[in-house]
């Protein structure tokens, strides 16, 4: 019983032993990668300086802005008749398109027209190639009347053959130019420089002589007006700059331009104010009678207005 006691109080020893050995092998391998961590830390820490943000103070004037509903006034306005009939083949612009004098519009196709004009280049090839076998006859027998073997009348005869050919020469060339000049008005060109407003008739579509088929505007002179409440009008300012912005074919166009007049005046329902601004820039698309929204700056809400702008 002794013995076995004895070899019981060993093992305990041996297991204590153990116990604490292994303690101290773990507190040291928590200390070695605290050290080993801490250090990358502090290295990686010096490679990458941390960035600093740095404000600053701005101080700045709010405005308040005003929208308002304007119409653009543009120059001249034309109603393009086309000056032959035919069918539409081409539509070379669209609403709102920018065109220069002879820019081709519409391209109109007749076949009547073609061989009309084909038909009156043959006959005009044939009565000049007629008048100047007729003027070689008459040289040739010039020589011969002198020399009596041909007689006098025969040259008569010639003589009245060509001026009779001529005539018809004359006649077949007038109408030849007349086919020629149908056959080019089927293109329909600007008369202008210009936006175009509208184009009426579709591919496929005939149109007569005289009909109208596209609608343009000068464009040289455009400016936008907006009839605004009058407390507005006295206190917009002249040359003050205003943004103008109309969405057209799908697309968002923007325009700048300065408000050149301010004017009031008593109707039925009080005092109503108009904004008149000279030319557009750069020039809008948009075209006479087009509605725009007119944006500007209209009166100083507080000064002083402090905000941070980050360096």
């Amino acid at each position: 019983y002794m013995k076995n006691r004895t070899v019981s109080k060993e093992q305990w020893k041996w297991f204590a032993g153990f116990l604490i050995c292994f303690f101290v092998v773990m507190l040291a391998l928590y200390f070695r990668m605290s050290s080993v961590r801490s250090s990358a830390l502090e290295s990686d820490f010096k490679r990458k300086p941390q960035p600093v943000n740095v404000l600053i103070p701005v101080v700045t004037d709010a405005w308040r802005t005003a929208n308002f509903l304007a119409r653009v006034q543009g120059g001249q306005t034309i109603q393009l008749r086309t000056d032959v009939g035919g069918w539409v083949e081409e539509k070379r612009v669209e609403i709102g398109s920018s065109v220069d004098i002879d820019d081709t519009l519409l391209v109109l196709k007749d076949e009547r027209k073609k061989f009309a004009l084909l038909e009156a280049k043959s006959r005009l090839n044939s009565a000049r190639a007629d008048l100047k076998e007729l003027k070689r006859l008459y040289n040739k027998n010039i020589s011969l009347v002198q020399r009596g073997i041909v007689a006098k009348d025969t040259l008569e005869s010639l003589d009245n053959q060509i001026a009779a050919k001529a005539a018809e020469v004359n006649a077949l060339d007038a109408s030849y130019q007349r086919s020629n000049w149908d056959f080019e008005h089927l293109i329909i060109k600007s008369p202008i420089k210009g936006k175009i407003i509208d184009v009426i008739p579709d591919i496929g579509q005939e149109v007569m002589a005289n009909e109208i088929v596209i609608n343009l505007v000068n464009s040289s002179r455009k400016k936008v007006v907006a009839g605004v409440d009058a407390n507005w009008a006295r206190t917009l300012r002249k040359d003050t700059e205003v943004k103008l912005s109309n969405f057209i074919n799908n697309k968002m166009e923007t325009s700048a331009a300065v408000i050149g007049q301010m004017s009031y005046q008593w109707e039925q329902l009080g005092p109503v104010g108009h904004i008149w601004t000279p030319e557009m820039r750069p020039e809008c698309a948009v075209s006479n009678g087009f509605a725009v929204t007119m944006n500007t700056a209209a009166t100083p809400t507080f000064s002083g207005w402090v905000c941070w702008e980050e360096l």
